[in-house]
């Protein structure tokens, strides 16, 4: 199954979509009962343990090992009993010290790593520094983690833990080489969880290399496609591909593939495969590392230096067999044909070279066709694919086409087309005799859609085997000019861009109601219009539409809050429209596709980065509304946020009273209305804020209810409602609870973030809340309409109301959601901008630095001015502006007055994730990468650093060859990559990291490439 946009709740990239597909080929994972796969979503631990289960081959037992359980919160009739207790007695997971599993616990991602770790059989190896550093450690080692941020105590999502799995199937598995009293583990080449235990049979670089212990084998041994569908439909299925291999007892004969694979882009080339025994089906496949793919233009050919047309080619003097003086031109490079070279043209195989030359120049003798070439190690065609996707209108015995869609009957199966010609396809049957790739994938009959331009291409010169290739590509904009180069080339200049035609164009006027085939002065009389350019996929205009067309614009709100991936350097969110579509993914690639109503808002920045928090879910307290221009697919290609100063505000009262049945405060509701019910929760999706539920609703269902709402009006007309949750508008704060005071308004003296004691009247009376809070608590606390503390609103982050070393107190909230981190630990030394402190790191102490942000330091219910050596403190970061403390909440004793097991059963409670730059050392320069190449007499270079190298806050500067540049470090820790370019070859480059007071500077060697 592949996860459409349609079919999962989150659009993802290609390579996660890929690694899906594989781990559904291989029956590893599978979707819930509506097939969504929940990438966002944690996984539990129960879901963990089926998967490596899976993974190990060890699916067949689970059915007897649900009688089996030994974890007192697994029931036998559990569906996950059965995986648990495979899992657990095969060594992959393990309980609770208190003989408990917690099967619906979110695993972490140390957990995951770990488990993954002993799925392999690297338990052993691990060293004993500590769970969970140890196992992070070997599972980045491995490989295991491999484009996943591990965050060790977060919840791992299930795309990541999906993305880990899929990197560990390849992996050397460790095994048990002797016995006896001399026990000893190693990697074993040639074996991994694919080939041991899911019967995979795997061609890939490694069988070659690093597995071919006795060098049998090279890369031409890898198996080689000979057939694909698009060129032998009829003898292949669309999901089919012939493979054939250089040695007896390699890959031969037809296999199907998995979705997610399309065969006809592996034509002619040596392949990486695997191909699960059980099925015949190869479910990963991905081309030779050792073999060059040109995807590229024709020229032309030529013959003894001079090129070839249809006036010379065949002059007595040119002989096209003759391979010594045979060249193509592709992309501005000549190449020679190999002696064994396969010819393929339209779809078409080509016996010979002779015939290809002239059945491409007698059909079409036209540069800029799509070309795809294949070279050996001389660097000679081995397979050469020529595809006319340039002349128009044709209807010969290789295509018909290009030709503009208008109109799609999906039930008879036939095209009919702007020119008034039509295609039938209701006698054929979709797979067999023909098929449809769409922009280059694979697609169905289904996936076509008006105005895109088609060509249909005949394979083996069958008419009823068709190869149906649509795109659809446009361009939008005002005519600039109208290039005249004859008669009847004319080219259109849009956006500074010159468009030529190709054949006969067609125009329309009536937003694509009817078209007709334009005239010379039709498309001289486009100057200075605005038009729609729909192009083929060589970038020819085919269809004309004057006018500004579709509005192609959506107006929505923003429902989960904004992430920057420093990665792939995205901006996503999450909105509903005005249409109802909820949990609509917005990918944004570059600042200029974001703008704003009001010139006043706007942010002067091409760092995506710095438009986080426009679109935050209750940072301005107000709806975020904005308008999506898409394209012709639905995806979004730039948005617009509204100016949030035309919302007007409406209390719940007010709208109880003002609101009718078709009047809001005096203004009319229309059938045009669009209402936004953003009433759902306020949830968290790992860091990120999410309206639960945000839809469209009826007015009806709304009117007269005590609802806070936000509305824009026009002309004495309600355009948009938004009714929303108070969990929007609330504003949040931090304190600590000083006392209670009961007398005719039940207050709270609170000592807030500003360091003030401030008394806040409650929403209820003092017995109320001491259910929810007690004196001595630092908790998060929201205000209603009054002023008033909502209870319902607060959450307790530290309690410090009794002694936690005698007694029950100091009890810290390890599942907080409103801050972003607290820590324990013992002070070593501690100033007003950071404290060093003795921390919990797994089984050991460690010190390590903490950064202060003015904090508000409490002790003894007051505020004081700083902390002593060997005071046991409480640290409290409140925002996510920072990695800075806020609060400092000190114990009423130091460590001197407890033993020395009292205190590290205190600095337990909230044990830190692993070792940070301490000192002045704040950047790991063994993680930094700095090469080099030599090219035209220059050296051109790139510095960059993975996740985690560096302080996100840190300054980093990076000299190179005498030039100095500063980088821009990524929320994760990463920079770069930083290009520089000199004239001598540089061997060192000296890295000069600032954070706060503090510098580092570390010196790198640098790799050159000659």
């Amino acid at each position: 199954m592949a996860v459409s946009a349609a079919e999962d709740d989150t659009q993802i990239d290609s390579k996660l979509q890929n690694t899906i597909d594989r781990l559904q080929a291989l029956e590893l994972v599978t979707g819930d009962d509506k097939g969504q796969l929940n990438l966002e979503n944690p996984i539990t631990r129960a879901e963990f343990a089926t998967l490596v289960v899976r993974a190990r081959g060890l699916a067949s037992g689970v059915p007897l090992a649900k009688y089996q359980t030994k974890y007192s919160d697994i029931l036998v009739s559990d569906w996950y009993s059965g995986w648990i207790n495979v899992a657990s007695g095969e060594g992959l997971v393990k309980g609770y010290p208190n003989n408990t599993f917690g099967p619906n616990n979110n695993v972490t991602y140390a957990e995951a790593a770990t488990m993954l770790v002993r799925a392999l059989g690297y338990e052993p190896s691990v060293s004993q520094a500590g769970w969970p550093n140890n196992f992070i450690a070997k599972a980045a080692e491995l490989g295991i983690s491999d484009n996943v941020q591990i965050d060790p105590n977060k919840p791992a999502t299930r795309a990541d833990v999906f993305m880990m799995l899929d990197n560990s199937l390849d992996i050397d598995l460790m095994k048990q080489v002797t016995y006896g009293s001399q026990i000893e583990y190693k990697a074993v080449p040639g074996t991994s969880l694919v080939e041991d235990y899911l019967n995979v049979i795997v061609y890939d670089m490694d069988w070659y290399t690093e597995d071919d212990l006795d060098n049998e084998y090279d890369a031409d041994d890898l198996p080689f496609v000979t057939g694909v569908p698009a060129v032998e439909l009829g003898d292949l299925e669309e999901d089919e591909i012939t493979l054939a291999s250089g040695f007896s007892g390699g890959l031969k004969g037809t296999y199907k593939v998995s979705n997610g694979i399309n065969p006809n882009e592996f034509a002619g080339q040596h392949v990486q495969v695997w191909v699960k025994e059980s099925s015949n089906v190869i479910v990963w496949m991905e081309p030779s590392e050792d073999e060059e793919v040109l995807n590229t233009t024709f020229d032309a050919f030529s013959f003894d230096g001079d090129d070839l047309d249809g006036d010379n080619y065949d002059d007595d003097n040119v002989d096209l067999d003759d391979e010594d003086e045979i060249r193509v031109e592709l992309g501005g490079r000549k190449y020679e044909f190999a002696d064994n070279a396969a010819f393929v043209y339209n779809y078409q195989k080509i016996d010979d070279m002779q015939e290809f030359i002239e059945t491409v120049i007698e059909n079409s003798d036209v540069d800029g066709m799509q070309t795809k070439a294949v070279l050996n190690g001389q660097g000679q065609i081995n397979y050469i694919h020529i595809v006319d996707d340039v002349q128009g209108d044709q209807e010969s015995d290789y295509k018909f086409g290009s030709e503009v869609v208008k109109e799609i009957d999906a039930e008879d199966l036939s095209l009919e087309f702007f020119d008034g010609d039509d295609l039938d396809f209701e006698d054929l049957e979709e797979g067999t005799d023909f098929i449809v790739l769409r922009n280059g994938e694979r697609a169905t009959f289904g996936d076509l859609k008006p105005l895109d331009v088609v060509n249909v291409y005949y394979a083996g010169g069958d008419e009823d085997k068709r190869i149906v290739v649509a795109t659809s590509k446009t361009v939008e904009g005002t005519v600039e000019k109208v290039t005249i180069k004859s008669d009847t080339d004319n080219r259109l200049v849009i956006n500074g861009e010159t468009y030529r035609m190709r054949g006969d164009v067609t125009i329309s006027d009536d937003d694509n109601e009817t078209a007709e085939v334009a005239n010379d002065d039709d498309i001289r009389d486009l100057y200075d219009d605005e038009v729609t350019l729909y192009l083929d996929s060589s970038g020819r205009v085919r269809h004309i539409l004057v006018g500004e067309g579709n509005d192609n614009t959506v107006k929505a709100v923003v429902t989960k809050d904004a992430y920057y991936d420093p990665g792939r350097d995205e901006l996503t969110f999450e909105v509903v429209d005005e249409k109802g579509v909820s949990g609509k993914k917005v990918v944004i690639t570059d600042a200029d596709d974001i703008s704003f109503e009001n010139d006043d808002d706007d942010i002067d920045s091409d760092n995506l980065k710095d438009y986080v928090d426009v679109f935050n879910v209750v940072s301005s307290k107000k709806p975020v509304f904005v308008e999506l221009e898409l394209d012709d697919e639905g995806d979004v290609e730039s948005v617009e946020v509204l100016d949030s100063d035309d919302l007007q505000h409406m209390d719940a009262d007010t709208f109880g009273d003002e609101s009718e049945e078709d009047t809001l405060d005096g203004d009319d509701i229309t059938d045009s209305t669009v209402v936004f019910d953003l009433t759902g929760d306020l949830k968290k999706s790992g860091d990120r804020d999410e309206i639960d539920d945000a839809d469209t609703t009826k007015w009806s269902y709304v009117e007269g209810d005590d609802h806070e709402v936000y509305y824009i009006t026009e002309d004495g007309d309600v355009e948009y409602v938004f009714v929303i949750s108070n969990s929007i508008t609330s504003e949040g704060t931090f304190g600590y609870v000083k006392e209670f005071s009961k007398s005719t308004d039940d207050t709270a003296i609170i000592i807030n973030e500003d360091g003030e004691e401030k008394e806040y009247k409650l929403d209820g009376d003092y017995e109320d809340a001491r259910k929810e809070f007690a004196d001595s608590d630092l908790i998060y606390f929201e205000l209603n309409g009054d002023d008033e503390i909502d209870l319902d609103s607060v959450e307790v982050i530290a309690t410090l109301d009794d002694d936690f070393l005698d007694g029950d107190g100091y009890e810290i909230n390890k599942n907080y959601s409103q801050v972003d981190d607290v820590v324990v630990g013992r002070v070593v030394d501690f100033d007003k901008s950071e404290v060093e402190l003795e921390v919990a790191t797994g089984n050991d102490f460690d010190e390590k630095t903490f950064q202060l942000s003015n904090a508000v330091i409490v002790f003894d219910d007051e505020k004081v001015r700083d902390a002593d050596e060997d005071d046991l403190v409480i640290l409290v970061d409140t925002d996510d502006n920072s990695d800075k403390y806020d609060f400092v909440l000190v114990l009423d004793e130091p460590a001197d007055e407890y033993s020395r097991a009292e205190v590290e059963e205190f600095l337990k409670q909230v044990a830190q994730s692993g070792e940070e730059p301490g000192g002045d050392d704040l950047i790991k320069e063994e993680d930094v990468e700095a090469k080099g190449v030599a090219l035209a007499g220059a050296y051109f270079y790139t510095v960059e650093a993975p996740a985690g190298t560096v302080d996100k806050d840190a300054v980093v500067e990076v000299t190179l060859g005498g030039q100095t540049k500063t980088a821009e470090v990524n929320s994760d820790g990463s920079f770069g990559p930083l290009e520089f370019a000199t004239e001598d070859k540089a061997t060192k480059a000296t890295i000069n990291v600032t954070l706060g007071d503090k510098e580092d500077e570390e010196e790198i060697s640098v790799s050159v490439a000659e």
